[in-house]
């Protein structure tokens, strides 16, 4: 297998290489996940169901925090949105998910007394828009109804700003505060000033995030900060908006030094034997303002506020605008050269012009690829943004998924096995077996190796685990393994009649061709045994050879 290209998305996973998903469940295998609350209590529940929006968050964690110490405490209840963003309830309304065992992790339910207000926070996951992790975190302060229901919560940048913002921050977000309880972006609710200003908070929180969260090691680290600085962006613009409706560089500015004070006041308040000073050079604050600037005049741009023409921007039209704009956050985030980024930024202000062209409705976008186009070039090539032909996910029951691989530069090599079941229960769901070979020296000694002293799992060996797979569309899955730990797996269709595919983990991906596909199970085969180490390493062993 030839490795085409490589594209990070955010500067702090830079250093991980997923030259196969083994090298990724190496990293994952050393992390702990936050612990959920047993689901057999007989007390009384109440249900609270959503959507969580920047694009659509499919595989994403929505918790209660009890506490709001903006941490994933254990006890505090959680699940995971499904394929479309929603949780507890279907997009349609038609699926309870807290009905069957088969959906619960889907279902989020408090315990007992409700509290008169709830904080949910949501993290992780992947944007279905463009198929990218997501990054940071988002928000929303619920409050029961009269008959002790939760339902329809809109988890979005708006809500997030609200948690901690009163009457005159939400007069100045928003001119119709019944938006925050809307799906701005489905074709019946969709609203031109909620889009612009949900989608210009987030990239801003993202841009920010990146320098905060490179300069100071404590989110997610000390037990006083939150798990994200997303916390800390959104408290700050729900004060600077108490106090002006105008998102521009006076305000953005002050944003961005209050966050910075916030995080050098808690982390001085709360430790008792050291100290910290601003880590935050002058020349990376005008990098990270000037950024935000284009940013925020390219939302203005691509997604208005207030249209001239109303039906130029709608439901339909809006997922492509995002992804312009998304391209070139990620460009920035990945500190591309300074004349490229305004190269692409030209490019998507150009509403009408050939970057629209080649994404089209954004259904079938290669977004790794279109983050990687030259837009310095005197002639742009968008060739192979739009993804054609290869293999479609559509009907993964009873299929297996094998690849090879190398990386003569990085001297690695390895392989994959994923073997698919589909649930009874659901569509575009279910099980799978996972089975993985990787070598850092070149020379696979076909043996596996047991936790490192670090508790670690080798990776010089064959590793069998058991998950489930989640289909955000037919080209891209969630794999989730390892107890709770995320992987994208995306078709990205065909060059010179080679299957292309790519994986990803913590904003990091990596795109293969190979000559292999989805092939049936044989129900009697070594495949549908393969339940340990030993038989996930024989069986790559086989295929191995069949292929030589």
């Amino acid at each position: 297998m030839g490795i085409k290209n490589e594209h990070s998305y955010l500067s702090a996973s830079k250093g991980f290489k997923i030259a196969a998903l083994s090298a990724a469940v190496a990293i994952a295998s050393g992390c702990s996940s936050p612990d959920h609350p047993d689901n057999g209590s007989p007390v009384e529940r109440t249900s609270i169901s959503g959507v969580a929006i920047d694009g659509y968050l499919a595989g994403a964690t929505v918790y209660a925090d009890i506490n709001e110490d903006g941490r994933q405490n254990a006890g505090e209840p959680s699940a995971t949105t499904d394929s479309e963003g929603f949780f507890t309830t279907s997009s349609d309304g038609t699926t309870n998910y807290c009905e069957s065992a088969a959906t619960e992790k889907y279902c989020l339910q408090l315990k007992g007394d409700v509290p008169d207000e709830v904080v949910l926070r949501t993290y992780g996951g992947f944007d279905i828009f463009t198929g990218e992790p997501f990054i940071g975190e988002l928000s929303a302060r619920v409050s029961p109804e009269v008959d002790g229901k939760i339902p329809d919560q809109m988890i979005t940048p708006l809500s997030s700003v609200m948690v901690e913002g009163g009457s005159a921050t939400l007069g100045n977000l928003i001119s119709d505060p019944s938006l925050l309880d809307d799906d701005f972006l489905s074709g019946s609710d969709f609203n031109s000033e909620a889009a612009n200003k949900a989608y210009l908070l987030h990239k801003i929180a993202v841009i920010f995030a990146d320098v905060f969260e490179e300069k100071y090691d404590v989110f997610g680290e000390e037990s006083f900060f939150p798990d994200s600085s997303s916390t800390f962006i959104y408290e700050q613009f729900a004060d600077q908006l108490a106090g002006s409706s105008a998102i521009d560089s006076t305000m953005i500015a002050s944003v961005f030094d209050a966050v910075n004070q916030q995080i050098i006041d808690t982390y001085n308040d709360n430790e008792d034997d050291d100290s910290i000073s601003n880590q935050i050079s002058g020349a990376e604050r005008t990098a990270a303002l000037t950024d935000v600037a284009d940013i925020l005049g390219l939302v203005n741009a691509a997604i208005p506020s207030s249209p001239s023409d109303p039906d130029a921007v709608d439901a339909d039209s809006i997922r492509a605008r995002m992804i312009g704009v998304e391209m070139v956050v990620t460009q920035m985030i990945n500190d591309e050269d300074s004349a490229l980024i305004d190269d692409a930024i030209d490019e998507a202000l150009d509403v009408g012009g050939p970057l629209y062209d080649a994404i089209g409705d954004g259904t079938d976008v290669d977004f790794s690829t279109l983050v990687g186009v030259d837009f310095s070039a005197g002639t742009i090539d968008y060739d192979g943004v739009s993804v054609t032909g290869g293999v479609t996910f559509g009907d993964l029951a009873g299929k297996e998924l094998f690849v090879e691989y190398s990386d003569d530069e990085d001297n690695v090599e390895g392989a994959a096995l994923i073997l698919f079941e589909e649930d009874e229960n659901l569509t575009g769901t279910g099980e799978l077996k996972l089975c993985i070979r990787y070598s850092e020296d070149g020379a696979f000694d076909g043996q596996f190796s047991d936790e490192g002293n670090d508790g670690s799992l080798e990776t010089d060996g064959a590793l069998f685990d058991a998950g489930e797979w989640t289909a955000i569309d037919d080209r891209r899955l969630i794999l989730n393994v390892l107890g709770g730990f995320d992987f994208t797996l995306i078709s990205r269709g065909q060059d010179s009649s080679r299957n292309i595919f790519s994986l990803s983990y913590t904003g990091e991906s990596r795109t293969w061709d190979t000559d292999q596909s989805l092939e049936d199970i044989a129900v009697d085969g070594d495949s549908a045994q393969m339940n340990s180490h030993e038989d996930c390493q024989a069986r790559l062993n086989n295929l191995s050879n069949d292929l030589s």
